[in-house]
């Protein structure tokens, strides 16, 4: 599994701030995380669900 799907995981179950969903992805995917690295993969999944929500609009 790649960091980013371990971060739409952990945020899809709720784990939003970066403590939780690092400490989230360690228990049970494994990978280590630092909580900048997280935050970063949740931003740039808000940038790419945006752009999907517009490309569905138009």
């Amino acid at each position: 599994m790649s960091q980013a799907e371990a971060v739409r995981q952990a945020i899809a179950v709720g784990m939003d701030a970066p403590s939780d969903g690092v400490e989230f992805i360690m228990a049970h995917f494994g990978i280590e995380m630092d909580n900048k690295k997280f935050s970063l993969a949740k931003s740039q999944q808000k940038i790419r669900d945006a752009k999907w929500c517009i490309r569905q609009v138009v």
